[in-house]
């Protein structure tokens, strides 16, 4: 760059000819002096002006790229799932995964109380809503939705596990929904049994809400939704969800109610009345997950699970399945040394794509590292909150890789802060597919590049 300017100052003055060919023979030989100089600087540093440095500056910087990374494909089927922002109904199918099913259990909430002098109703219709916010996965086949009344009042402050089964009560019914459109949002309206409304509003004096004592919430403890694939549907607390997974938001920033039941009455003073009983964000409620890794196409099948093997891959799934571990061996070396400052710690992790499922513009992003504290308990790493952009965690399409800067981690590893140099990865809540990485002995593994210094 500084030729090229070089040339247009010389060029634009008004100097004579011969001055003009003396700058440009100067400005070609330094060219020719670079060339010839030029691979021995990317071979060799050279010491010229060093001995007028501090020496320290150059003593307390130290670059390791040789630290030990392993990883390791795991799963634990039952994780905490209470009061998640999205639920699902249904399922998918992963040739490298295999089936995936989730349902779920939720309260009941009223959004007003019974009106006073409602007596002597005649119910005229009982509906269901569910404002689908999207759909993945086999669209026009025939879905179920069965639902059943449970037996067990849902609490705030317990926690729900993704394999819990609902202790049921009563069995309400199986009702076919709607065909479910590609890339809509739909609301899905089903008729229920007038019964049904009947059975609800069966002690109206129960229709209120209280954050002390007794109330609605006793009275019909929960309700568990659940879908299949045709005619059939599943026996009590179990899944089959079919390939086609319905996604619904029970965030407090939803614009339309996820799940409501309406009842539309009429008495002999008034017509066109209706009540509701709706699932919102308030409402408790847990998802359960279901996977099947058998069903995987034989050749695609994840080879190790829970089981310490090193494959040449890894695996993280969406809706709390596989995940990758990943150990960072080397750096149990450095515990404890109090006198190490970390200056970089980047980890970088490329993926694997087959051309048809897995390709560059169909990965999820971004990925979360997850640690864990003496007591057991999971976090993000501290790097994600202190800088988002900085952690990083997303996918480089053109680099096919992910990139994590996890310094701070890596610090409070060595200072004794955090038990052991493992990550967990991690998806969002709301993601629904998988992404497969290279591990261990591939030919383009992971690696992890640390920089530090001492002081």
């Amino acid at each position: 760059m500084s030729f090229m300017t070089s040339c247009y100052l010389i060029k634009n003055e008004n100097t004579g000819g011969k001055k003009f060919r003396f700058y440009l023979f100067s400005a070609l030989l330094s060219i020719f002096l670079t060339l010839i100089f030029l691979p021995s600087c990317t071979e060799k540093y050279t010491d010229i002006g060093i001995k007028f440095l501090p020496s320290e500056d150059f003593e307390n910087l130290m670059s390791v790229d040789t630290i030990t990374v392993e990883s390791f494909t795991e799963y634990r089927d039952s994780v905490p799932t209470t009061n998640k922002s999205y639920s699902y109904l249904g399922g998918l199918y992963d040739p490298y995964f295999g089936n995936v099913s989730s349902d779920f259990v939720a309260q009941l909430r009223l959004t007003q109380r019974w009106p006073s002098g409602g007596f002597n109703i005649v119910i005229d219709s009982v509906k269901m809503y569910l404002a689908i916010s999207g759909a993945k996965g086999k669209f026009g086949i025939n879905q179920m939705i069965s639902l059943y009344e449970i037996d067990e009042k849902l609490y705030q402050d317990s926690t729900y596990y993704s394999t819990k089964n609902p202790r049921i009560k009563n069995f309400i019914g199986t009702f076919p929904l709607p065909e479910i459109k590609k890339d809509t949002a739909n609301v899905l309206e089903v008729s229920l049994p007038i019964s049904f409304g009947e059975y609800l509003l069966r002690d109206t004096s129960k229709l209120f809400q209280s954050s002390s004592g007794e109330d609605f919430r006793d009275f019909f403890k929960g309700i568990y939704v659940t879908v299949s694939e045709g005619e059939a549907y599943p026996g009590k607390g179990e899944i089959n969800g079919g390939p086609l997974l319905l996604i619904l938001n029970f965030s407090s920033t939803a614009t339309v109610m996820p799940f409501y039941i309406t009842i539309f009455y009429h008495t002999y003073a008034a017509s066109n009345l209706e009540f509701n009983f709706v699932i919102n964000d308030n409402s408790v409620r847990y998802n359960r997950y279901y996977h099947d890794f058998t069903t995987a196409e034989p050749e695609k099948a994840i080879k190790h699970i829970n089981d310490g093997g090193k494959d040449t891959l890894s695996y993280l799934q969406s809706f709390y399945g596989v995940y990758t571990k990943i150990r960072l061996t080397g750096l149990s070396s450095f515990r404890d040394s109090t006198s190490i400052s970390v200056n970089k710690a980047k980890l970088t992790v490329p993926v694997y794509l087959d051309g048809q499922i897995y390709k560059a513009d169909t990965l999820p992003s971004p990925v979360y590292l997850i640690y864990k504290t003496e007591e057991g308990n999971s976090y993000i790493v501290p790097d994600y909150f202190m800088s988002t952009d900085f952690y990083n965690g997303k996918f480089n399409t053109t680099q096919l890789t992910f990139t994590f800067n996890i310094a701070i981690f890596v610090q409070n590893y060595i200072r004794g802060n955090f038990p052991e140099p493992e990550l967990i990865m991690s998806l969002g809540d709301n993601e629904y597919r998988n992404i497969i990485f290279k591990a261990n002995q591939s030919s383009n593994p992971l690696k992890f590049e640390l920089v530090y210094s001492h002081y």
